[in-house]
């Protein structure tokens, strides 16, 4: 499932509460637009009848969960909001409209953590978590899914200040840090079970990576070929049951989903998006995640699913657990190769290796390419002896990598650059395309400021991403952006001065970690700071006034 923007409407604790997605807004103003003036009374009071009652003075819609024939009163649950209340029969009312639009909130827990003591939340870590997420308050978090249980998706919740829920909440000691476990893609009952697990010596064929670098989906070699005649056989079979295509996609459904070249794809429904009318749909047979409008979803009925997906999700020894999304450039060049791989169990981890190459090695190469390139560039930028400093915060990144500067140095880089005029720009015009690789310097403008750029991605034809050397922030342009760096240019050191805070040496650059400390400071800060030393391109700093 993809990462995504949202709200908190509902917490019953760390590990359950409603998230509502920014993009079901304009439905959710719309429903309660539509519904503020009921006319009719509900007349069919029983479980999961979908009605609407007053919360917090507003009509909302609800579905009725328990009713008690003694007190005439139910519980009923905002699918909007995710509370649950008590109800006088009495005060509900038919919904005359929407009533075929799923409940925009999706219940959520945050992953990797536990209550400090017991099984049991305490009421302080509860109300800390509230004011966390500013309940209903309109504080925006990016949401990124991690794995799925009955009650949910477990996720990295991060604010609008990069900040991880889950890691302010331990730092609060009012949360600890669980082990992270790799379970299985979750099964229907009805589903036949087969033994396809993983064994050493195994042939397998990397199909697509998970959430991150190490976790990857295989296909073993021998279920290739039972999966392709089950696609076919379920092909006909589908041919014989009528397809309603403006019914509503049901959360959690299996569907079939047509290709370009006339294969199905078995998927099960991650997620719906009623405005658009589209789903995001899991392929259980790749390991991938689409978009899919409804239209070109066909419902497989019961009896015909005959067995769980053939993807299956092994966890590589040796490679980070590095974000997958920003590499899937790279890794979609060796994913769409038709290569045996033979399967070497290490502990809980696999190496796969080929006739010609270790996947291990070369995913990790992916991985680590960028920091590469920073090895490359490192001696580049600025420096200062060991001693203590008055500095600028350029950058929040985290304590194993953030940069500063100095008064000096960051006017120094203002005269220089002051002397580009717009005009000896234009003759550096990149109207026609000007090729960017990764390592390359280039000149972009930033706020209205020239900046050198790093090109460390090449996102697509025309977007790279960068990292603004001289004031440590990365960034992503557009190819026409960019302009070639003056030759005055090319010899400056780079004004920023890359760090990492003392106590973090052993981590890499690209670990992020304890963004708290910096949230509180603020960039543009002034600092006092002692540097102790390098380790690499990193000066190794403390703070002296904090």
């Amino acid at each position: 499932m993809a990462t995504y923007r949202c709200t908190v409407s509902y917490v019953e604790s760390p590990d359950s509460f409603y998230v509502s997605p920014l993009e079901n807004q304009e439905v959710w103003e719309k429903i309660l637009m539509d519904i503020q003036n009921p006319s009719t009374s509900l007349d069919l009071v029983e479980v999961g009848n979908i009605c609407i009652s007053e919360q917090g003075g507003l009509w909302s819609r609800c579905k009725i969960e328990q009713v008690s024939s003694n007190t005439g009163e139910v519980r009923v649950f905002f699918i909007d909001h995710g509370s649950r209340e008590t109800k006088p029969v009495s005060s509900l009312m038919k919904l005359e409209t929407h009533r075929n639009t799923p409940g925009l909130v999706r219940r959520v827990g945050l992953a990797g953590i536990q209550p400090l003591q017991g099984e049991v939340w305490s009421d302080e870590s509860l109300e800390t978590f509230k004011e966390l997420v500013d309940i209903d308050g309109g504080t925006t978090f990016q949401v990124t899914p991690q794995t799925q249980d009955k009650d949910g998706y477990k996720v990295i919740m991060v604010d609008e200040e990069g900040m991880n829920m889950r890691d302010v909440l331990v730092e609060l000691d009012q949360a600890r840090f669980e082990l992270e476990v790799i379970e299985s893609e979750p099964r229907m009952d009805e589903i036949v079970s087969m033994d396809r697990s993983i064994v050493d010596g195994d042939q397998v064929i990397f199909l697509n990576c998970g959430d991150s670098l190490n976790k990857i989906y295989v296909i073993k070699k021998l279920d290739r070929d039972h999966l392709n005649g089950e696609l076919t056989t379920l092909n006909l079979k589908l041919e014989f049951f009528p397809v309603n295509l403006d019914n509503i996609p049901v959360l959690g459904g299996y569907v079939a989903c047509p290709s370009d070249n006339d294969r199905i794809f078995r998927g099960r429904i991650e997620n719906i998006f009623t405005e658009e009318m589209l789903a995001e749909v899991f392929l259980i047979d790749e390991g991938l995640n689409k978009i899919i409008s409804w239209k070109e979803l066909i419902p497989i009925p019961d009896g015909l699913f005959s067995s769980e997906g053939y993807a299956q999700m092994v966890l590589l020894k040796d490679v980070p657990s590095r974000e997958a999304l920003q590499f899937s450039r790279e890794i979609s060049t060796l994913a769409n190769q038709e290569i045996i791989y033979t399967v070497h169990i290490s502990g809980d981890k696999v190496i796969l290796s080929s006739q010609d190459f270790n996947l291990n090695t070369k995913i990790s190469a992916i991985a680590y390419f960028e920091s590469k390139i920073m090895d490359t560039v490192g001696n580049n930028f600025s420096d200062l002896d060991p001693g203590i400093y008055e500095v600028v915060l350029l950058s929040n990144a985290s304590t194993s990598l953030f940069y500063v500067s100095t008064k000096e140095l960051i006017n120094r880089w203002i005269e220089k650059i002051s002397r580009l005029t717009e005009e000896s720009l234009k003759t550096e015009s990149t109207s026609k395309g000007l090729k960017a690789e990764p390592g390359d310097l280039v000149l972009v403008s930033s706020g209205g400021t020239w900046c050198r750029a790093l090109v460390k991605k090449c996102q697509d034809l025309n977007i790279i991403q960068v990292l603004l050397v001289d004031i440590g922030v990365e960034d992503e342009f557009s190819i026409t952006e960019i302009r070639p760096l003056p030759a005055s240019l090319q010899q400056e050191r780079f004004t920023s001065i890359p760090c990492v805070l003392q106590g973090s040496e052993n981590l890499e650059p690209w670990e992020t970690e304890n963004l708290d400390v910096f949230n509180r400071i603020g960039f543009n800060t002034e600092l006092r700071v002692e540097i102790l030393g390098k380790i690499g391109w990193r000066n190794i700093v403390r703070f002296v006034n904090l």
